[in-house]
């Protein structure tokens, strides 16, 4: 049972989840073109207009460091600290081959408001896809997932079981300052990204539940989900209907645990 704020970690654990499934489900592979970024240049975003679909759901308290805590270092040079305690979050080695290296602090922001929109920023993402192709199985005549694809992401979910949960609350108490600073530099809300965490998990567990299989159709080179109620969900959403429903009741379970420790803070 997870009794301190590990969500800062979850997310990013889930991030991995998210990029690897849009992106063998809704691109070309092929495609695909990595973004490079100095390690000085702050990470571009779009411009976006203020988000009022999700109103305020409760006023959490924000986290706050410890008096007499080591300054920290500013946004753009954050990245040493960051990985630092994903060193520690992670101490045998499992973010190795899924986070990026470099803003991660931004790119996880920029994520974690995303999630609720119709598409993801591919290539700004804080995880890499792991390999293989987007599994597709066609039976008289239509496609659809092929359940194999669930079992490529287990690892990630078991990720989140193992997070240490002590240093996960170290973790986003300690760099909770620059979150906020890389929420309020997206020019989106001029509200706490706390909040926004809460209105984001509130928006994932309302993602229905779905019997398989799951159908798909494939109009040109993307694969799109048959149903359109199923297509009009929001990019968050249809990550978890995409990672099967095994793995969705699991990270449902876990969403649900950090938002009840998060409304307690």
């Amino acid at each position: 049972m997870v009794k301190k704020t590990a969500l800062f970690i979850l997310i990013i654990c889930l991030a991995g989840l998210a990029f690897t499934l849009y992106t063998r489900h809704s691109e070309n592979p092929k495609s695909q073109k990595e973004m490079k970024v100095s390690p000085g240049q702050p990470l571009p975003v779009e411009a976006k207009q203020p988000n009022d679909q999700f109103p305020a759901i409760l006023q959490p308290a924000i986290p706050t460091s410890p008096e007499g805590a080591e300054p920290l270092p500013s946004l753009g040079s954050a990245d040493e600290e960051t990985g630092a305690w994903v060193a520690r979050l992670f101490p045998e080695g499992g973010s190795h081959g899924i986070l990026v290296g470099d803003h991660l602090l931004q790119r996880f922001v920029l994520m974690i408001h995303s999630l609720t929109e119709q598409k993801l920023p591919l290539n700004k993402m804080p995880a890499k896809p792991v390999g293989g192709p987007f599994l597709v199985k066609t039976e008289n005549g239509r496609m659809f997932i092929d359940p194999d694809n669930y079992l490529r992401y287990m690892p990630l979910i078991r990720l989140v079981e193992n997070i240490p949960a002590e240093t996960a609350e170290q973790a986003y108490t300690r760099l909770y300052p620059l979150l906020q600073q890389a929420y309020e530099e997206l020019g989106v809300s001029s509200g706490p990204f706390h909040q926004r965490l809460l209105e984001v998990i509130d928006h994932l567990l309302a993602t229905p539940e779905i019997r398989e299989p799951v159908y798909l159709v494939q109009p040109h080179v993307l694969y799109l989900f048959a149903d359109p109620q199923l297509e009009s969900l929001s990019a968050g959403q249809k990550i978890l209907i995409r990672m099967g429903p095994e793995n969705a009741l699991i990270v449902k379970k876990k969403l649900r645990e950090m938002q009840e420790t998060l409304l307690r803070r």
